[in-house]
């Protein structure tokens, strides 16, 4: 049989089911302890524009998946290949912030479905004719050859599951149809349909990342403060959207006279602060300033901090050499960094302690950008920086909390520190978010006890963490992970309900439920009636008075 025949045949056999997603069930859709307010306090806005997309995928995404380092173990270049084809892509499709600014009619849900199948249509092509990203020096040629191979394989098992039964050639591989295939991959719930969907949504334009946040908090967020990301530095990828021009875009947002509430933390990294100052960079021209700008008249609300990059809350000087070698460069910041980063944070610190300006770091040991990095965002360094008499009362959010990951049991966990903080210190302004909560999608039963006892345990200790809880779901991150709706079609339940009805399992009362889900973060944000004379309620009062913006959501946190 000629193989075009064959390939036409094949096709042909392929149910109908693998063209349309299949229905979401309607039963079980909310929950009886989700509150009708949410206020998502860790949510990311961005796109593969804004972030050094390959250097996160490379360094951090990948080394973190079992699963997808276990596909390539004996083809690491051919890996590397890959990742420069998507990130690419990625890159490619992704509007700038000057693009999104300048656009004048939004696309309607057709134009974005056409969009997202080309892209989708363009990847598989450039992997089907083998290109060789520039820039990449290979040992292994073949090994490139066969990873490629092997990548086909796996798309076509997913859309095509009787393809190869029928005695399928690589000429036939090399026949298939990639139209067909990226139509049938945006709607297969397979792994990597699901991962197509989730990359997507990094090129999408920002202002539909926004509503397409508000739709999976089912209209319920009065309030979302998306966390900008500045990783360059540690990760050497400085192919990003400059971040005074994603501060621009993001302004917008905070600009909308209608919609989802959008006010952002933003990104401050100490490395490129220390580089700056010792570059003899102007003041008026430091990351620093642009942090001030941007909560100062942009509409920015925070600071967001993302120590696994490589430094910690307070003594990085006790860290000695233990820096990427690039850092400790002459041309860079010398042989022993530390003190040059803790000069930046004292920096930050001191200004946002006096002007009362909140702060969202990741806290927990993952994402690392080298060898041991992500214990530098342990809760330790944190508390230290707390004890410092200039920075007691700086109001600090420790992220991704929940998880009893470190220590070896929950009395010994990073969870248990900041919960013996929070009984120790009443006053202090001491938060921890529950974002990225993945550990209450598993369907392994003795895991999910075991993190079921730890959380009474906790709650039985520290009853204060009630008050000291904050929602965040850390979508569009979470977007990856199986159970979560809507990247994962067979998804039944919002993510915020399933938060909800696992802290109700552990202990936390109805009302105590809805102070984690929204208004907690009327103290941490500085959002109540009596911040009107300084901070956060006094800084966004005067914001919307300047850009004509209706203030009455404010009224959920007091008149």
């Amino acid at each position: 049989m000629h193989r075009r025949t064959f390939v036409a045949s094949a096709l042909a056999s392929i149910s109908l089911k693998y063209l349309c997603p299949p229905a979401l069930a309607q039963a079980s859709l909310t929950s009886s302890h989700l509150p009708q307010k949410l206020a998502d306090l860790h949510c990311h806005i961005f796109n593969a524009d804004d972030l050094p997309i390959e250097g996160f995928v490379r360094k951090v995404i990948i080394p973190a998946s079992t699963e997808l380092r276990s596909q390539f173990r004996d083809y690491p270049d051919a890996f590397i290949a890959l990742i420069r084809v998507l990130s690419t892509v990625m890159k490619e499709a992704a509007p700038s912030p000057a693009e999104e600014i300048a656009l004048a009619v939004p696309p309607t849900a057709t134009e974005r479905r056409n969009k997202d199948l080309a892209t989708i249509e363009k990847l598989l092509n450039r992997i089907w004719s083998r290109e060789i990203p520039p820039g990449l020096d290979f040992k292994d040629g073949i090994a490139v050859n066969v990873a490629v191979t092997k990548l086909q394989k796996l798309l076509i098992d997913e859309v095509y599951p009787s393809f190869f039964c029928c005695g399928a050639t690589q000429d036939d591989v090399e026949n298939v149809p990639l139209k067909d295939m990226a139509e049938r991959l945006y709607v297969s719930n397979g792994i990597v349909g699901r991962n197509t969907r989730w990359a997507l949504l990094f090129t999408r334009y920002r202002f539909e990342l926004a509503d397409a946040l508000q739709s999976f908090h089912g209209g319920k967020a009065v309030l979302a403060t998306p966390a900008l990301v500045d990783f360059s530095k540690w990760l050497e990828d400085d192919n990003v959207s400059n971040l005074d021009q994603q501060v621009a875009v993001m302004g917008r947002l905070t600009r909308r006279k209608t919609g989802l509430r959008i006010h952002p933390f933003m990104a401050f990294d100490p490395l490129r602060q220390a580089l700056h100052i010792k570059a003899g960079g102007a003041e008026s021209d430091s990351p620093l300033a642009l942090v001030k700008k941007a909560i100062e008249s942009e509409g920015f609300i925070g600071v967001k901090l993302y120590p696994p990059m490589g430094f910690r809350a307070f003594n990085n000087a006790g860290a000695g050499t233990d820096f990427p070698s690039h850092v400790r460069k002459p041309t860079a910041l010398g042989k022993e960094p530390g003190k040059q980063l803790d000069d930046a944070l004292a920096q930050l610190f001191t200004w946002c302690a006096v002007n009362h300006v909140p702060v969202m770091a990741h806290a927990a040991n993952s994402n690392g950008a080298g060898p041991g990095y992500g214990t530098r965002a342990n809760p330790r360094y944190w508390l230290s920086l707390l004890k410092q008499p200039n920075f007691s009362n700086l109001r600090i959010n420790l992220a991704h909390f929940g998880g009893f990951e470190e220590g070896g049991s929950p009395e010994k966990s990073w969870e248990w520190s900041i919960g013996k903080s929070w009984q120790q210190s009443p006053g202090a302004f001491l938060y921890a978010d529950m974002s990225y909560f993945s550990e209450i999608l598993q369907s392994d039963a003795q895991k999910r006890k075991s993190l079921m006892a730890g959380w009474k345990a906790l709650r039985e200790q520290f009853p204060q963490s009630a008050n000291r809880l904050i929602y965040g779901s850390d979508w569009v991150m979470l977007g990856r992970e199986k159970g979560v709706a809507p990247i994962d079609l067979q998804a039944h339940k919002p993510y915020s309900a399933l938060v909800a009805d696992f802290l109700s399992s552990v202990g936390y009362s109805d009302d105590q439920i809805a102070s984690i889900m929204w208004r907690n973060a009327s103290r941490f944000l500085g959002l109540g009636a009596e911040e009107k004379p300084l901070g956060t309620r006094a800084r966004l009062e005067k914001f919307y008075s300047t850009e004509g913006i209706n203030a009455d959501w404010l009224t959920n946190y007091g008149v």
